[in-house]
C-alpha cells in the first residue's frame, strides 16, 4: 500500500519539496476558507473591509523588495552548480562560496534599508488612508495597523536569508518552515477573531512567521550563515550593478506590475463602492491567491534546480523537469478552482447568511478562470527567469496599466462584477497570448545559441 502511494505521488510529480509546499498551501486554502467564515461571523462589514485592504496594502512590500529575493535564489543556484552543501557547511570551489558570501552581505544591507523604508512610508500612509473612510471612527484599527507594519518590516529584513537557503537547494526545508508558520498563524487569527479582538488578527498571522524565522536562521542554520558571513573576500565579490541589476530591475518592474494587476482592485473598489463591496471582492481574491499558491508549487520548488541545470547547460534535462511540472500545475489549478466554485455555489444555493460576503457564483467562476491563466503565466515566467533573464517585463507592465485603467473605469458603475470580467479579458488578451509567443521564442533562441 505504501509503495503504491509513493508510486502515485511520483507520477503526480509530488516529491518531498512539493509535498511540504502543498501542505503549506493546502492549509492556506483551508485556513483561508475558515478565516472567511470567521471574518464574516465575528467582524462587522466595516471591519471586513479594513481587514482585506490591510492585506492588500501589505503586499506593497513587493515594491520595496524590488524582486531582489528572487534574483538571490537564481544567483545562488547558479553558484551552487559548482559547490556542495555537506553536514550544514559549504565545500568545493572557494571562489563560488565567496561569491555567495558577497551576495549575502549585499542583500542584508539592501533589505535593511528596504525594511526601514517600508515602515516609515507605509505606516503613516495607512493612518492617512484609513482615516479618510467614514467608518474609521467605528473600527479599532490604529494599533493593529502599527503592529502589522512593524512585523512586516521584520519579515522583509530576514527574507534574503531564506532566499539564499532556497537557492542552495534547501527548498523542502524552507517549505516546511513556512508551513509551520502559516499553521500557527492561522490558529492565532481564529482565536483572536473568536475572542472579538477584531483587526488584531492581521498581525497575528505575521508575528509567528517573524519569530520562527529568527529561530530557524539564527539557531538551526547559524553555522552555515556564520561560514558565509566570514567568507567574504574582495577578489571574489559580486558586482551587483553588472551581474544582477540588469535582471533585478526587470524583475522589480514585473513584480510591481503584478501587484497592480490584482492588489489594487480592493483599494479602488473601496474608494468607488465603500468598504462592504471591497470586502466581498477582497475575500474572493484571497481565495484566488490560494489557487495560485497551491498550483505553482510544482514549478516553484524546481526553480533552484532549473538554475543549476542552466548553469551546466543541461537544457534537455531542464525541459524534462519543467514541462511535466507545468502540466501537473495546470491540472491542479482546475481541480482547486472547481472545488472553490462548487463551494461558493453551495453557499448561494443553500441561502447561507454568509454567501453575500463573497461575490456571486458566476463572477466568482470568472475570477477562478483568470487566476488559472495567471498561474500558467507564472510558470512560464519561472522557467525564463531561471536563465537570469526577464523578458516578460513589458507584458507585465502593459497588463498592469490596462487592468488599473479598467478597474478605475468599471468600478464606479459595475462594481466587483465588472472588475472580474475585465480582469479575465485582460489576462487572456493582454498577457497570456503575447507571453506564450515570447516564451517559445526565447526558449528556442537561448538554447540554440548555447548548443
Amino acid at each position: 500500500m505504501l509503495t503504491r502511494l509513493r508510486l502515485l505521488l511520483h507520477r503526480c510529480g509530488i516529491d518531498r519539496a512539493v509535498s511540504y509546499v502543498l501542505l503549506e498551501r493546502v492549509w492556506t486554502l483551508l485556513s483561508s476558507a475558515i478565516t472567511i467564515f470567521f471574518v464574516a461571523k465575528f467582524l462587522v462589514p466595516e471591519e471586513q473591509g479594513f481587514f482585506t485592504t490591510f492585506r492588500n496594502l501589505l503586499n506593497l512590500r513587493i515594491v520595496f523588495e524590488l524582486g531582489v529575493a528572487y534574483v538571490v535564489v537564481q544567483m545562488t543556484s547558479h553558484e551552487m552548480a559548482h559547490i556542495q552543501l555537506t553536514d550544514g557547511l559549504l565545500s568545493g570551489d572557494v571562489k563560488r562560496i565567496r561569491r555567495i558570501s558577497s551576495l549575502l552581505h549585499l542583500t542584508v544591507k539592501w533589505y535593511g534599508f528596504a525594511a526601514l523604508l517600508f515602515f516609515i512610508s507605509l505606516a503613516p500612509f495607512g493612518f492617512w488612508f484609513y482615516g479618510q473612510d467614514p467608518a474609521s471612527s467605528k473600527v479599532v484599527w490604529h494599533a493593529p495597523w502599527l503592529l502589522t507594519t512593524v512585523s512586516t518590516a521584520g519579515i522583509i529584513l530576514l527574507s534574503p536569508l531564506l532566499a539564499i537557503l532556497e537557492g542552495m537547494g534547501l527548498v523542502a526545508e524552507v517549505a516546511f518552515f513556512r508551513f509551520f508558520t502559516v499553521f500557527v498563524g492561522g490558529w492565532l487569527v481564529w482565536i483572536l477573531l473568536v475572542f472579538h479582538k477584531g483587526l488584531y488578527a492581521v498581525p497575528a498571522l505575521l508575528l509567528p512567521e517573524l519569530a520562527a524565522a529568527l529561530i530557524y536562521i539564527f539557531w538551526h542554520r547559524r553555522r552555515l550563515f556564520s561560514q558565509l558571513w566570514h567568507a567574504k573576500h574582495p577578489e571574489d565579490r559580486i558586482d551587483w550593478m553588472k551581474e544582477a541589476f540588469p535582471f533585478q530591475w526587470r524583475i522589480a518592474v514585473s513584480w510591481i506590475a503584478g501587484y497592480m494587476q490584482t492588489q489594487l482592485f480592493g483599494p479602488i473598489l473601496f474608494h468607488a463602492k465603500g468598504s462592504v463591496e471591497a470586502g466581498r471582492l477582497g475575500l474572493s481574491m484571497n481565495a484566488m491567491a490560494a489557487i495560485s499558491a497551491i498550483t505553482i508549487a510544482w514549478v516553484q520548488t524546481k526553480a533552484p534546480k532549473m538554475g543549476m541545470l542552466i548553469a551546466k547547460r543541461e537544457f534537455s534535462q531542464l525541459n524534462r523537469l519543467f514541462f511535466p511540472a507545468l502540466i501537473q500545475a495546470t491540472f491542479a489549478s482546475f481541480v482547486v478552482a472547481g472545488l472553490l466554485d462548487g463551494g461558493v455555489l453551495w453557499l448561494y444555493e443553500s441561502h447561507s447568511a454568509y454567501a453575500t460576503r463573497v461575490i456571486e457564483p458566476g463572477p466568482f467562476a470568472i475570477l477562478t478562470l483568470a487566476t488559472i491563466v495567471g498561474s500558467i503565466l507564472l510558470c512560464q515566467a519561472l522557467y525564463l527567469r531561471a536563465h537570469k533573464e526577464e523578458p516578460f517585463m513589458g507584458i507585465s507592465l502593459v497588463g498592469a496599466i490596462a487592468m488599473a485603467v479598467m478597474a478605475l473605469v468599471v468600478a464606479p458603475r459595475f462594481g466587483a462584477n465588472g472588475i472580474v470580467v475585465g480582469y479575465l479579458v485582460s489576462m487572456i488578451v493582454v498577457c497570456l497570448v503575447p507571453a506564450t509567443i515570447v516564451f517559445e521564442a526565447k526558449r528556442k533562441s537561448w538554447h540554440s545559441e548555447a548548443s
